[in-house]
């Protein structure tokens, strides 16, 4: 198994954003968690743990990823609003890589299913 590059300073986060920023405006894009991944050379499913602090970087470290994280959701959203596209691919993004839901509350479960007069089925 190939050894992941650890993200060891703040620092390293803040360039790989500023990198994303630059290619995004010279691209008339968003900042995704993606690019910023790409360039700190890691995947987007390690940045988001490092994000939710499920990795070994510093306490700093995962919390400057995941204010990027936050940023780049806002930064899609914001693009969808306001290019005049269709509001379908950025609400895919976001349920698809950052965990939108258009409910205000997760349903855990169902509750029991009764069958009634079941003898006569």
């Amino acid at each position: 198994m190939k050894k992941r590059i650890a993200i060891k300073t703040v620092k390293e986060v803040e360039s790989a954003v500023g990198m994303a920023e630059t290619y995004a405006a010279e691209h008339g894009l968003p900042v995704t968690i993606e690019r910023i991944a790409c360039f700190l050379g890691v995947s987007r499913n390690v940045l988001m743990r490092i994000a939710e602090g499920k990795e070994e970087e510093s306490a700093d470290v995962s919390a400057a990823v995941a204010k990027a994280f936050d940023e780049s959701v806002a930064a899609v959203m914001e693009y969808g609003l306001t290019k005049g596209i269709t509001s379908s691919m950025p609400v895919f993004y976001l349920k698809s890589n950052a965990g939108y839901s258009e409910r205000s509350e997760e349903v855990s479960g169902f509750g029991d299913v009764i069958f009634l007069n079941g003898d006569k089925i």
